[in-house]
């Protein structure tokens, strides 16, 4: 369990007359946020449950290359196409400029501020010349200010706020980068899933045009005595059903079709189109351990980065109840020549340091203070909440993996079984040997079948890409270097 250090710094303890030295240790004893970071209770074993099911003889999966497992161009050049224009990632980026702001801003909050001023003014008076008369008097008057003013982090809770809003900008460049992976990742099961319509489409196409020639030999044999109506009807409204889930495909087709082009940032008129077929994919183990999936993840990463600005806040706002120091000073000239004001010896200047200390303020910056404290439990449960999120995405993946792959295998074989029996069915209609509804369950049964097959290699396509997601895939090397200069601008120089 984590110690809150706000219980030891409450109002109580600033009545008792506490010296500011001893406060400031407290809290410089209770401000660890990489501690905080590793009390998310939950028992990191030593490798996943899932590990020891792997093929052993299997290649280890390359995690910052892994889209050379699909070996397409096509890919590789849709994916660097989608993290170049893609809209989610564009917001993410401007999100990361706002936070680099926000650090600059909070770094100059640590520095003095110096403004200058200049005034020049000129006023006519009328004065008694002593003879009952008023003699006009002109006089112009030229002013220049240099005003310096500084709150001198005796504390440190400013330099913890321009931390906490470091940690801010490093969540938001974490964020990015698992916005980019996410978008790689998406685009590249979108390519499947087009693949994987434009197979079916080709499929149920065949199909159409075997139960048109069905229905048409059925329609001869009627004609020569040997069927009954029932047999031309049934056939024919097989042809028409499947011409109907031909359309139906089409459809889908087009979904997926402008579902990428989406991703790519066009326009989703369902004009993309992949002549590539669903690459075969050779097994793969994975050796990382789940400790890595703290390093690697972009969502962990980003959470932890939260979680440290929330305790360095948490931390400063208890400090914002201790005296504050401030140095103001000013110099300048103020005279009637303007001539006069470059002159040193005329120089007029002044400088004040102050001490505040807060009093009463309606309980404001206590109640500030144990809302921070509150921020940062919400921050350690979201980021244990995303640690176990991660760990249950690996385990299932790599559970998938193996599950699906297996899976296939007898998809297969059911496609070559059932299209054997649909040829073994054919020819017995033909002949007489069969009624029409044992010929139209064969094709019936061999096109799902293959159909199934199809849509079984896809999800094992689609998992593969799910498992070096949530295993933090990096941004592969070929597609990167497509990218580089465009979307990783030059961090800002900083101390942690």
């Amino acid at each position: 369990m984590v110690q809150r250090c706000s219980d030891k710094l409450n109002m109580k303890t600033l009545r008792a007359g506490a010296s500011g030295l001893v406060l400031v240790l407290a809290l410089a004893a209770c401000a660890h946020p990489e501690k905080m970071a590793q009390s998310h209770g939950i028992d990191m074993r030593g490798s996943f449950t899932q590990a020891a099911a792997q093929p052993q003889d299997a290649k280890v999966a390359d995690l910052d290359n892994w889209l050379a497992d699909f070996q397409s161009d096509e890919l590789n050049a849709l994916v660097a196409e989608a993290v170049l224009n893609n809209r989610d990632i564009q917001k993410v980026e401007a999100n990361v400029r706002q936070a680099r702001a926000a650090l600059t801003g909070q770094t100059g909050a640590l520095l003095p501020s110096l403004n200058a001023g200049g005034s020049a003014t000129r006023s006519r008076t009328n004065v008694d010349d002593g003879m009952g008369g008023l003699t006009e008097v002109r006089a112009d008057t030229y002013s220049a200010t240099l005003d310096l003013s500084w709150e001198v982090d005796v504390w440190g809770q400013q330099f913890q706020k321009r931390g906490a809003a470091y940690a801010d900008y490093r969540a938001s460049e974490e964020i990015l980068r698992g916005q980019r992976l996410v978008t790689a990742g998406t685009t590249a099961q979108a390519w499947i899933s087009l693949i994987e319509a434009q197979e079916s489409l080709e499929l149920l196409t065949q199909a159409s045009e075997i139960f048109d020639q069905s229905a048409q030999m059925v329609r001869r044999r009627y004609e020569s005595g040997l069927v009954g109506a029932l047999d031309v009807r049934t056939a024919e409204a097989n042809a028409a059903a499947t011409r109907a889930s031909v359309q139906l495909r089409k459809q889908q087709l087009v979904q997926a079709q402008t579902s990428l082009e989406i991703l790519l940032g066009r326009y989703p008129g369902g004009e993309i189109s992949e002549n590539s077929t669903l690459p075969a994919l050779d097994p793969v183990r994975v050796d990382a351990v789940p400790a890595t999936l703290l390093a690697r993840r972009p969502d962990l990463a980003a959470t932890k980065a939260t979680l440290v600005a929330a305790e360095l806040r948490r931390s400063a706002a208890w400090k914002d109840l201790l005296p504050g120091f401030r140095v103001t000073g000013s110099a300048g000239w103020r005279e009637g020549d303007v001539d006069l004001i470059s002159d040193p010896e005329r120089l007029i200047w002044n400088i004040i340091g102050g001490v505040t200390q807060p009093i009463f303020n309606g309980g404001q910056l206590v109640a500030q203070a144990k809302a921070a404290d509150a921020r940062g439990q919400e921050a350690l449960a979201d980021y244990t909440l995303t640690l176990l999120d991660a760990l249950r995405d690996v385990e299932v993946s790599m559970a998938y993996e193996r599950e699906i792959r297996e899976q296939i295998k007898f998809l297969a074989q059911a496609a070559d079984q059932s299209e054997r029996a649909e040829q073994i069915a054919f020819d017995q209609y033909s002949r007489g040997l069969i009624d029409i509804f044992a010929l139209q369950n064969a094709q019936r049964d061999s096109l799902n079948r293959r159909v199934s097959y199809v849509a079984g290699k896809a999800n094992y396509l689609r998992n593969r890409v799910q498992l070096y997601m949530v295993l933090g895939g990096g941004i592969p090397g070929d597609v990167r270097s497509q990218i580089a200069g465009v979307v990783d601008p030059e961090p800002p120089t900083t101390v942690r």
